[in-house]
């Protein structure tokens, strides 16, 4: 009797990651996600999760007036892990948030590069000026994968908001955090997890940097539905 591949009698391998995107737990994740988003819809998901890119107007991160390229929700919505792991540290300015946070329940259809921030935007806008002043641009959504890291004057960063629920109608706080891990992916859960920390200079409430600039045609930020 001949025995299909994937049979008990295959000798152990590696799979191809055209294999792997294949297999059974890849193909269930649509599924598994489907389902999540009915645990959002029944109100247990309280806290949204956003990825955030923004480009300073100086030749290096800080320098100058941060715009938002793209802002864009993690969806399903995932879990966000018990933020009193936060606290607030003293010091002769005010206060300081220090603590981190653990976000798990994040779809496994996501690249790893995205949720690391590799992936940037394209930036127009610094195409052209680039172009205008006769010099290579950052090639913003090709070099920092190449580099391994978000590359000046670009930024990453992810924001959890609470769904403002409780809030009375007012914006809430975007609180923001940085990867403290890689993404990890939990196969046998479908999903991602990553460990976040939280650092200072949040979003205001509307959504725009404290150093916002004014973009032509009113367009400050660039966010998906």
């Amino acid at each position: 009797m001949t025995r299909r591949a994937g049979c008990s009698n295959a000798s152990p391998r590696l799979l191809t990651a055209e294999e792997a995107a294949n297999t059974l737990v890849a193909r269930l994740a649509p599924t598994v996600d489907r389902l999540r988003q009915r645990l959002t819809t029944f109100g247990v998901r309280p806290y949204q999760v956003f990825l955030v890119w923004t480009r300073w107007t100086g030749p290096e991160r800080g320098d100058g007036s941060e715009r938002i390229l793209k802002r864009s929700p993690i969806l399903p919505t995932p879990k966000v892990e018990d933020l009193t792991g936060v606290s607030f540290s003293p010091f002769t300015a005010g206060v300081l948030p220090v603590g981190s946070v653990k976000v798990v329940g994040i779809s496994a259809l996501y690249a790893q590069d995205v949720l690391a921030g590799l992936t940037v935007p394209p930036d127009p806008l610094a195409a052209r000026a680039a172009f205008v002043a006769g010099k290579s641009a950052v090639k913003s959504e090709t070099d920092s994968i190449d580099a391994e890291e978000v590359l000046d004057p670009y930024e990453f960063f992810w924001e959890i908001v609470e769904d403002g629920r409780s809030n009375q109608g007012r914006p809430t706080r975007r609180t923001r955090y940085r990867p403290l891990s890689a993404p990890f992916r939990r196969a046998e859960e479908f999903d991602w997890v990553i460990l976040l920390e939280r650092v200072s200079e949040d979003m205001k409430r509307d959504g725009q940097p404290r150093t916002a600039i004014a973009l032509p045609g009113g367009a400050p930020c660039d966010e998906d539905d």
